[in-house]
């Protein structure tokens, strides 16, 4: 029996480097790192913290609009070029928050992260992981976790730094330069559907067939709908989305 077979395809962990790149990196340099930039931009054009911060309250209501769409779209089309558009258009779209001088440009910003960030933030990594991985999924899935916070960990003294020295607008341009090239290239070259589209197994080889496998599934929208713990999920989701919201508001 070939390794191939016995331990499925090592392409697999390009499937999570390329994951590292559209999920990883971008967070971790700009969304981890925004409220770095309220202060300096509510400096220079006047605006209160209100007008400075509205796009990071416009962008979670369109993700959370657009996420089941995106969802949609993941399972029926090719998530590599999906991923490759969005992980393009929101680093364009940070490139061009270099230059923003009115307050509706950021508003435009929040509805394109938004839009954005519902396929590559929240649905992407663990479709993907748990396609390419029979084995080691929990791994693979603490790594993608792990470098988005250990990059948001290791930048944000960078990025502070950058600020001081170089101006909010040079900081904001090197990291939409950044982010753009590197999860666009990343995305194109290694994202795929699944193992059965390039003809291979998933890492740790093919998962058996039993009687007992319909039941491991999971449930329907509909039956999900009458189990208490979705809701508790959807609660606990919330609020760690609104942490997150609420700690990019400290550092300014």
């Amino acid at each position: 029996m070939s390794t191939q077979t016995t331990r499925g395809s090592k392409y697999a962990w390009l499937i999570l480097l390329a994951c590292l790149g559209f999920y990883a990196i971008p967070v971790g340099l700009v969304g981890n790192t925004s409220g770095l930039f309220i202060t300096p931009v509510m400096d220079q054009f006047g605006w209160d913290r209100t007008t400075a911060t509205l796009y990071m309250t416009i962008q979670p209501w369109v993700a959370a609009l657009c996420t089941p769409f995106a969802g949609k779209l993941l399972a029926r089309y090719n998530p590599r070029w999906i991923l490759t558009a969005s992980a393009l258009v929101y680093g364009l779209a940070t490139v061009w928050t270099a230059y923003a001088t009115q307050p509706w440009q950021w508003h435009v910003y929040g509805v394109i992260y938004g839009v954005t960030c519902s396929f590559f933030m929240f649905l992407a990594v663990p479709t993907l992981i748990n396609a390419w991985f029979s084995k080691s999924a929990g791994l693979a899935l603490g790594i993608a976790g792990a470098a988005l916070s250990i990059t948001a960990a290791i930048f944000s003294p960078i990025v502070g730094k950058m600020i001081t020295n170089d101006g909010w607008s040079h900081t904001r341009l090197i990291l939409g330069i950044v982010i753009t090239v590197v999860p666009t290239v990343l995305a194109a070259l290694f994202i795929r559907k699944s193992p059965a589209s390039m003809g291979v197994e998933p890492w740790g080889g093919a998962v058996k067939v039993t009687a007992a496998a319909p039941n491991g599934e999971g449930a329907t929208l509909a039956q999900a709908k009458k189990i208490p713990a979705f809701y508790l999920l959807i609660l606990v989701a919330g609020l760690l989305v609104f942490s997150a919201a609420f700690f990019q508001q400290i550092p300014s």
